[in-house]
């Protein structure tokens, strides 16, 4: 999972977290509905590159199904603010789970370049690009799935395939890198500074018993 050309709308960054919704009359999964991904800071024109590499799974679809759509909304993260909703992509995925239960075979499909769409935002905006979205998915029979477990996001078990914890957008640098207050020093010194000023808080806490 990967992003290109995602809109920079903060500050000429974005800091990009995706939610990923299955509307499904039939889904009895425990998995949380919908399912989150972390944040890749820093996410800048004209690249618009964030990286996921995330797993997100939704067990137990008891067929047969009235409907089936999978949803994925980009935002922009924002710390101490409201996100600023960027976009989504709705997939109609019905007939791919109508089709396993049928066949009883599994299918994978790798779906590159998925145009993120604000209707909203391209009103107002003809001709805006927001950013496209790399995945793949799998649909499988419960069977298969009980037989080869994986976890959520990058947890245990990771595998089917091995997805590797991006290192990129995920700095202290990346992390503060959008912040406007910072008076011309550099993001990995602030970063510096605050993590020394947390180190004295905790002291100073427990020297006062507090901790």
């Amino acid at each position: 999972w990967d992003t290109k050309k995602v809109l920079a709308v903060d500050n000429g960054h974005s800091d990009v977290k995706m939610y990923v919704r299955l509307e499904c009359d039939g889904y009895k999964g425990n998995e949380p509905n919908p399912q989150e991904t972390d944040v890749h800071f820093n996410c800048t024109e004209p690249e618009g590159h964030a990286k996921f590499n995330y797993r997100i799974v939704f067990r137990n679809v008891r067929m047969p199904i009235q409907t089936a759509t999978l949803t994925i909304e980009v935002y922009d993260y924002n710390a101490l603010s409201a996100f600023i909703f960027i976009g989504q992509i709705n997939l109609e995925v019905k007939r791919y789970l109508e089709k396993v239960a049928r066949d009883m075979d599994a299918l994978e499909m790798k779906s590159p370049g998925l145009k993120i769409r604000n209707m909203a935002k391209e009103a107002e905006e003809p001709g805006i690009e927001l950013g496209y979205i790399n995945m793949s998915m799998w649909v499988m029979t419960q069977q298969e799935a009980n037989g080869a477990p994986v976890g959520l996001g990058w947890d245990e078990p990771n595998v089917n395939p091995t997805l590797i914890v991006p290192v990129e957008g995920r700095g202290w640098g990346d992390f503060f890198a959008g912040f406007s207050f910072n008076f011309g020093i550099p993001a990995w010194m602030i970063a510096a500074m605050i993590v020394g000023g947390i180190f004295a808080v905790m002291f100073i806490l427990a020297q006062g018993g507090l901790l």
